[in-house]
Parts: C-alpha cells; structure tokens; sequence
C-alpha cells in the first residue's frame, strides 16, 4: 500500500469518527430537549434510560427512582389494574398508541399518552406525551355537546345550523318533525330544502331576508305548509356564530310555532272591532236619544210652560181690573209668583235640552257650537276660553260635527275639574286632508299617574270617539305645562 492510500484511509477514518460523535452530540440535544417524555429499559425490563420531559412531568429522576429500590411501577401506577395493564403494554411492545394515568410525585395524576417499540438486542424505548389538557378540552368538549343536545332535543323551539358558505344545513333538533310534520332528515341539503315547505306567498320574503343577512342577526316571521296542508305560522330568529378571530363561520337560528299566539292575537282584534262596532252604535243611539229627548223637551215641555206663561199673564191682567182692592192685590202677587216658576222652568228646559244636544249644532254648525259652548263654559267658570279658527267652510258631516263637539265639552269638563287654569284656547283649522282641532289649556299639565288615573277614563273615551269617524286623539302635557289635546279627522 502506497504512502498516499494509507493516508487517504487514515483520513476517512478520521472523518468517519468526527461525523459519529456529531451525531451523537445532536441525538443527546434532541434526547435531552424534545418535548416528549422517552424512557429506555433493557432486555429485563428495567428502568434504565430516561430524558428530561420525562423527569419534569412525572417528577422523579433516575437516581432517585434507583436509590428507592422500589420497582417504580408502584409509585407511577398505584392501582393495581392500571399497573398490570402498563406491564403488558410494555412487553407486548406492539407499537401501538395507548392511553396511561401515571401518578406524579406530588400526588396529582397525569394524562398520558405512550408507545414502546423493541430494539435488537431485545431492550425497549417507550415514548409518551402529555395529554392532559387535551383530554380537558375534549372532556368540556363533549360536556358541552350534550348539554348542547340537551337543551336543543327538548325545548319546543326548533333549533337550527348551517354552514355559512353553501348554506348546507348542518344540525335541525327534534323539535323540527312536532312543529314542521318532517323528519329532521328532511333538511339534510341546502336552504332551497327549507323553501320547499314555506308558504308561496311567503317564499320571495324568506329568501330575500337569507339574501340580506347571509351572516345571521335576522328576525322573520314566515307560514309554513306541513304535508297534511295545514299552516302554522313560524317566527325565526337568526344569529351569527363566530371563531376564536370575531370571524362569522356558521349561522344558528331558533324557529318557534306561534300559529297559536296569532290565533289568539286575530280573536284579539276581531273582538275589538266588535266591541268597537258596538261602542259606535251605543253612542250612536244615545246621541239618536239625546236628540230626541231635547227636541221633545224643547218643544212639547217647552210649549206647554210657554202656553202656561200665557194664561197666567192674562189671568194677572184680569186680577187687576178687579173691584176689590186687596184680593186683587194677593191674586197679581200669586200671579207674579207662579210666573217667575214658570220662566224658570222654562230656562231649565232650554238648559237641559241645550245639554242634551244643542240646537245650535245643528243649525249653525260646529264653529258657531264651540263659540257657543267657550262663552257657556266661561260665564259658569270664570275661566277664559277663546275660539279661533275657520268659520264657515268646515267640512264635517253630522256624526264627525257631533264627536268633534263632544270631545270639547269632555275636554272643558276635564279642565274644570284637574287643571287648576286660567285660560282655555279652542282653535279650528282645516287643509285639503284633514280638520284639526286643539284644546289647550294654561293649568298644572298631566303627569302619568293622570294618564292612569281616573281622568284616563275620560281621554279612554275621547280616542274611542275619535276612532268612530275615522279619527286620531293626540294628548301631550308635562307639569306645570298645561295640557295640549289635539283632534284630527281625516276628509
């Protein structure tokens, strides 16, 4: 062999044992750094090799574990079953995954994770991982998915979640087959599944309201057709859900049956527009009544004390042209008496049947009826009331003149009695679409207590009123501000 191969072979050689110890020195750094617990035994299965990970999680070291002279399957697996079953996972060294609860040496247990696989010279290497917060998340994981079902499979809402890109609907409860008459499986595709069984007249809307809030936050309300053709309304809910970034990755909604609410809510109104409708014809025919009344009064009472007047001023005349001075005297003084009886009875007929319903109403119209009632109201009250507005050219019929009227002397009355005021303004106006009235006053105004008192019956009967003819009661006032009632009939 030449000189110059001796020192080629030598070099090698050389070469050969640097790159070995290199490797050995990134094996040691790998052994003693991964974060992943390694442990070695040998060919009898003793404890013999064990890195860093592997003392830090379960807590003890080698030296400690030999100078206990305790087989440290004791202390790692108190359990006796635990500890047979790590046995035999070792000496199968089948190299398959198993699950492990070793206990530390401070007392807590660990979740672990652990392989062994056999060497050649019939030693083994076991690696193993800490699982244990895993094992946490997956426990509230699936605690929280069966609080989930839970709480979804037995509500009486239906209970829904798609998926945000393909609207595939991922997860439908129970709850669906009871208010829908489908099995839940039913839904098992996209949302055009859903519109299948929504009302025609309802279909456009539902898919508009999905088309202008793909990512959730909407609130419907839509019919559904069951099989057996029978409806029921649905009102839906829709929310977003999002990831751990704020981003939208799904949207869940809560569809609940209200077919039975608006039943209810139908019978509601329906019996309100027949109280109304009735409430129309009561104060229809009292007014009917009133009118008749004060026509009666006014012209048979009215001509019978006129009629009696008469008589009586001519029997004063007759007791005058008398012979005897005295009787004479005492017949014109119980003539006189019985006279004054007579106009005021006649005064109390006129008042009451004016009361009743104002002749004035009838014959002059409203503006001349309000001008009227301001000047009644002011010599009774001593309290100022003005009228302004349109005169003649009001353009109410009689019923709408009548409720018109009848909210002001409500409203006078209500000022009489709780305003504490000065002074009443009444005043007209009118445009092409409707006839406004307002009365305001200068008094104590009206707190809410006044809303829900005794005087809201009163202001109940007003907006009643005005609903008749079609009408709308505005009531505005905080204390000390006065009171501002407003009338406006559509023409």
């Amino acid at each position: 062999m030449s000189e110059k191969n001796e020192s080629s072979r030598i070099q090698n050689v050389l070469n050969a044992q640097n790159d070995t110890g290199v490797q050995r020195e990134i094996l040691q750094k790998i052994f003693d750094h991964i974060p992943i617990m390694i442990s070695h035994k040998d060919e009898t299965g003793r404890l013999c090799l064990i890195n860093r990970e592997w003392e830090r999680k379960l807590g003890w070291s080698l030296k400690e574990l030999e100078e206990n002279g305790r087989d440290p399957f004791f202390d790692l697996y108190p359990d006796a079953e635990e500890r047979k079953a790590v046995r035999e996972f070792l000496e199968a060294g089948c190299g398959d995954w198993a699950c492990f609860r070793p206990t530390r040496r401070d007392g807590t247990v660990l979740e672990t994770s652990w392989i062994t696989v056999r060497l050649s010279d019939g030693s083994s290497i076991s690696i193993g991982q800490d699982i244990t917060e895993r094992k946490r998340a997956e426990d509230a994981l699936r605690e929280s998915e069966q609080r989930f079902r839970q709480l979804a499979e037995n509500i009486g809402e239906v209970f829904w979640m798609r998926s945000l890109e393909d609207h595939k609907v991922l997860y439908v409860s129970p709850a669906y087959e009871s208010v829908w008459g489908r099995s839940p499986d039913h839904l098992k595709g996209s949302l055009e599944t859903l519109l299948e069984t929504i009302h025609a007249d309802d279909r456009d809307f539902l898919r508009q309201v999905f088309h202008d809030h793909p990512g959730g936050e909407f609130n419907a309300e839509y019919r559904v057709v069951r099989p057996d053709g029978s409806l029921r309304w649905i009102r839906d809910r829709g929310f977003p859900i999002r990831d751990e970034s704020g981003n939208i990755y799904r949207v869940a909604g809560i569809a609940e049956d209200i077919t039975d609410r608006k039943r209810a809510d139908e019978r509601l109104k329906a019996n309100a527009e027949l109280l109304r409708a009735l409430s129309a014809r009561v104060v229809t025919a009292r007014e009917e009544e009133r009118t008749r009344i004060a026509r009666e009064i006014h012209d048979e009472l009215g001509s019978c004390l006129t009629g009696l007047r008469w008589e009586l001023d001519a029997l004063e005349k007759i007791s005058s042209e008398g012979s005897d001075n005295m009787q004479a005297a005492l017949s014109q003084e119980k003539v006189r008496a019985m006279i004054a009886l007579a106009d005021s009875a006649v005064n109390t007929v006129r008042r009451i049947a004016s009361d009743l319903r104002p002749s004035i109403l009838d014959d002059l119209g409203l503006p001349e009826a309000l001008e009227w009632q301001g000047q009644q109201f002011e010599s009774r009250t001593g309290i100022v009331c003005r009228v302004t507005g349109v005169r003649n050219d009001v353009s109410l019929n009689t019923e709408q003149s009548t409720v018109a009227f009848r909210i002001v002397q409500e409203a006078l009355t209500n000022v009489l009695r709780h305003a504490q005021a000065k002074r009443v303004d009444i005043a007209m106006e009118q445009n092409t679409k409707e006839f406004i009235l307002t009365i305001s006053d200068d008094g104590r105004g009206m707190g809410d207590r006044d809303k829900s008192g005794p005087l809201s019956l009163g202001l109940l009967g007003m907006q009643e009123r005005a609903h008749l003819v079609g009408g709308k009661i505005e009531i505005t006032g905080a204390i000390p501000k006065g009171t501002q009632i407003t009338l406006r009939i559509a023409l």
